[in-house]
């Protein structure tokens, strides 16, 4: 029972294989182009889509979720509503841009509660 390179050497021309099969399914969904928002509805929504577009408002953050490390917050995401289409709403999750979906928040509120006229 001795080494056997020909067995070793089929072993990682194996590995090889499954690994780059891996490698070019990740690499072909990391190339999928963002949906564009405007035409995003009820109908096409898909788990963790990318969606890229002008948000002109948003109704607020709805839940902060972090990780700690010896009791220190150290990522923050926030989740907004955001509309969709005319009459619909969605999450909007977010660890970027927090402070100026906040401002853009307030912004709207002031707008609907008409303590201001101008559009965010």
């Amino acid at each position: 029972m001795g080494f056997n390179v020909r067995s070793l050497g089929i072993i990682l021309v194996c590995m090889g294989i499954v690994v780059t099969v891996f490698g070019f399914v990740s690499m072909d969904q990391a190339h999928t182009p963002p949906f564009p928002l405007e035409e995003l509805n009820e109908t096409n929504i898909e788990k963790d889509i990318i969606v890229e577009g002008d948000l002109n408002y948003n109704f607020g953050a709805f839940e902060e979720e972090y990780s700690k490390i010896n009791g220190v917050k150290i990522l923050s995401t926030f989740k907004y509503v955001i509309p969709l289409g005319d009459d619909g709403y969605i999450g909007l999750q977010s660890c970027e841009f927090v402070e100026e979906l906040d401002k853009q928040s307030s912004e709207t509120y002031d707008l609907w509660s008409g303590e201001s006229n101008s559009y965010p």
